[in-house]
């Protein structure tokens, strides 16, 4: 088993089918990147030869694929996650993992966390007067680590 990153036009990678990115595009971009080399027996999929490698002059560092509206990665290391902040920015599209954590070409990893809300004065005394809880959750996006530094 192993932890897949996402690059993905949608909050939730499960829903990239909703804003995909196409066959179309991902067979274009690979065309067009030097460093990676689209495999014969799968259009789907394409070998990276590191920054500044070329197919048949470098060894193949890495590997991604096409699947369901989005471009996919198993345990990437530090170069394959840079590669694919590089190729988000391209399809105007997130780079996450499995978990919803978000990875930045700044070498930040970003997850949505929840916290309570508390209502503003006119809720709490409705709040009062009704005896009923008014309390709100609200999602904020919070720094929890870097993929670009040692552990």
């Amino acid at each position: 088993m192993g932890y897949d990153l996402h690059i993905t036009r949608t909050t939730d990678w499960l829903d990239s089918a909703e804003q995909p990115i196409s066959r179309e595009e991902w067979r274009t971009y690979v065309e067009s990147d030097p460093e990676l080399d689209s495999s014969k027996d799968d259009e789907l999929s394409a070998a990276w030869y590191g920054e500044d490698g070329r197919p048949g002059q470098s060894e193949c560092v890495g590997g991604f694929w096409w699947n369901e509206g989005r471009i996919v990665e198993k345990n990437p290391n530090k170069s394959e996650i840079w590669k694919m902040t590089q190729m988000a920015t391209v399809f105007n599209a997130r780079l996450v993992g499995d978990n919803d954590e978000e990875y930045r070409s700044n070498g930040e990893i970003y997850e949505e966390r929840y916290v309570e809300k508390p209502p503003g004065v006119f809720k709490r005394l409705w709040a009062w007067w009704t005896g009923k809880s008014l309390s709100e959750r609200e999602s904020d996006w919070v720094l929890t680590g870097r993929w670009d530094r040692e552990s």
